[in-house]
């Protein structure tokens, strides 16, 4: 009795050694990898939407563009250079007589004409800008001035007769801008001084009209100097360049000449002696040479310009 129930006892126990044996041998990780999505899916997922997708997006950024030279963000210096192109201008003063040495005034034929011709030149600039609002500007331009005039002689034969000289003109302009982004307005008023730099020249009238005439007189022109009103309105244009800020200014401008005298007397000097060089001894009676003086009554004209501004 004792030994079937030993025998029952070693075969329960064989029966659930080889259940657990079974159950340990089952393979759990088929059933993970079964799983086509999971696996997969994680794995590459990860490694090439990571590093593709960060690496060309980063990479791809264009370079920042340079910053633009400027010494300070309160002001700011131009230099550049500048062509102007325009007109001069004198009108006929109201009082055409000459005084005689007594002090009576003598008519004098033909009368003291209406000068205009062409003012032409080039130069340099230096531009002071303060808070991209306004500034002073400094021009140093070298300029021929010409003006031509009709003489009428005895009323029946005309004559051209032309007086210039060159000069520099220095303008001293201050100034107002408008800031904008590509084209900015500017204004400006200053005095503007004129320095001659040529000499007397004798000019012969060309006859226009009439039968053939000789003139008696010699005629000559005389340089002057002059400080001027000058005044006037333009644009200054930005070009997008990268590192250096380049500029295109573009004006009008006036000039008067507030010393232009409206007597005839003042506006030219008269020989009655042998001509020569500044000779006003005007007699009263006979005239050799007339000298008409440059200093112009009014300027007109446009300028064009290149700068670069630190």
């Amino acid at each position: 009795m004792k030994l079937e129930l030993c025998l029952s006892s070693l075969a329960i126990a064989s029966l659930l050694s080889g259940s657990a044996l079974g159950e340990t041998y089952v393979p759990a990780a088929p059933a993970v990898n079964a799983s086509p999505g999971t696996g997969p899916a994680t794995g590459p997922a990860t490694g090439p939407a990571t590093g593709p997708a960060t690496g060309p997006a980063t990479g791809g950024t264009e370079p920042a563009a340079p910053e633009r030279m400027r010494l300070s963000e309160h002001f700011s210096i131009g230099l550049g250079g500048i062509f102007a192109g325009g007109g001069n201008f004198f009108d006929k003063p109201g009082e055409q007589t000459l005084p005689a040495p007594n002090g009576t005034p003598v008519i004098v034929t033909p009368e003291y004409p209406g000068f205009a011709g062409t003012a032409i030149g080039g130069g340099g600039f230096i531009d002071l800008r303060i808070m991209d609002w306004g500034g002073v500007e400094f021009d140093v331009i070298h300029q021929t001035d010409k003006g031509t005039a009709e003489l009428t002689i005895n009323n029946i034969a005309k004559f051209d007769v032309k007086i210039e000289q060159s000069a520099l003109h220095l303008p001293l302009l201050f100034k107002l801008v408008i800031p904008a982004t590509i084209a900015q307005p500017m204004f400006f008023v200053g005095p503007e001084f004129v320095v001659p730099t040529s000499e007397r020249t004798v000019t012969v009238p060309t006859q226009t009209s009439g039968p053939a005439a000789a003139f008696a007189n010699t005629y000559a022109s005389t340089p002057e100097g002059a400080t001027r009103v000058m005044f006037g309105f333009g644009f200054e244009f930005k070009l997008p360049t990268p590192a250096i800020d380049v500029r295109i200014p573009f004006t009008l401008r006036g000039s008067y000449n507030p010393g232009v005298s409206d007597k005839r007397k003042d506006r030219q000097n008269t020989c009655s002696s042998a001509p020569a060089p500044g000779c006003n001894d005007f007699n009263g009676m006979s005239v050799t040479q007339i000298e008409f003086k440059t200093d112009f009554q009014w300027q007109a004209g446009a300028t064009l310009g290149l700068s670069v501004h630190f």
